[in-house]
């Protein structure tokens, strides 16, 4: 008898996400390749005792695809998956719980004509894709975030009260407005992650590249909704920045949810509509084109001053 291989991975996760991830059709879709060149076209899973289950694997070139099918012989939610391929190789799939997040062991019978080492590297690469998937990097995501709020305030902190209302040269707003125009931004998107979604039947950072190309191109002027224009009154800074912070914290617990769903109640503009994912790096293109803005208007109003000075 061939000897089985095990390979094994473990995710930062909720077991209930991960196993959610892991046996959803449109999910499986999207972390099932061992790299860019596969994907995987079509999916069916009825995860039960005696359920089948059939994943259409392909090169993208079409030089190459097969169909991964079988049935399932015992399923313990979050727990366990024992199968017989079509060809009566078993495998096993154990899902453990520990302090790390949940650890996925993989065991299965090799196919007798492919080397070992290949089959081996090939389920170990999509088990990676998997925990890359499920999750989606929210760790470094989370430090983006929360280092693009930190330079946000740091930028407005440099301000006095006077900076802070001051027009630093025509058809500018001040650093006070600028912020405002932020903080009235942060409730509709909260109203959006946290609103009525869909499964996403494409990569799910597709949108991400544009969003870049958008708004950190700080040459380029982003014309924005007259419902988010800030006001010409005075603003009280440490109380903006104290309310800019609040919400800013707000969008990053919204990490806590599953990313990857489409958010179907509000269209981006020209993009249509985005994942979590994709509205959650919005959030920082948007935050860090402004916080260049409230710098350049610090260092105009600096520059004034050092010319009056002389």
């Amino acid at each position: 008898m061939t000897k089985p291989i095990t390979v094994e991975t473990t995710i930062n996760a909720a077991m209930e996400s991960v196993w959610k991830l892991w046996t959803t059709p449109e999910d499986i879709m999207q972390w099932n390749n061992p790299s860019d060149d596969w994907h995987t076209l079509h999916v069916e899973n009825d995860v039960k005792d005696g359920g089948k289950f059939l994943f259409r694997m392909q090169a993208k070139d079409g030089s190459d695809g097969f169909d991964f099918s079988g049935t399932y012989d015992k399923v313990i939610p979050h727990e366990l998956m024992e199968y017989t391929l079509a060809d009566g190789r078993k495998t096993s799939n154990r899902f453990v719980q520990n302090e790390n997040g949940v650890t996925i062991i993989e065991m299965f019978e090799p196919e007798a004509k492919s080397d070992p080492g290949m089959q081996k590297d090939f389920c170990q690469s999509v088990l990676n894709n998997f925990k890359n998937y499920a999750e989606l990097n929210k760790n470094e995501l989370l430090r983006s975030l929360k280092n693009t709020k930190v330079e946000l305030l740091q930028a407005l902190s440099l301000f006095n009260e006077e900076e802070f209302n001051t027009i630093p040269f025509e058809g500018s707003w001040t650093a006070g407005q600028v912020g405002e125009h932020l903080l009235k931004s942060a409730p509709g998107i909260i109203k959006i992650l946290l609103g009525n979604t869909e499964p996403t039947t494409r990569p799910v950072d597709e949108k991400v590249k544009t969003l870049e190309f958008i708004f950190l191109d700080f040459t380029k002027k982003a014309k924005s909704s007259k419902s988010i224009w800030p006001s010409d009154d005075h603003k009280e800074k440490e109380k903006l920045i104290g309310d800019l912070k609040a919400i800013m914290e707000e969008i990053e617990n919204t990490l806590l949810l599953d990313l990857s769903p489409t958010c179907t109640d509000f269209p981006f503009p020209t993009l249509g509509e985005m994942t979590r994912w994709e509205w959650i790096n919005f959030v920082m293109c948007h935050t860090k084109k402004h916080t260049w803005q409230i710098q350049n208007i610090y260092k105009s109003i600096k520059d004034k001053q050092a010319v009056l000075n002389q």
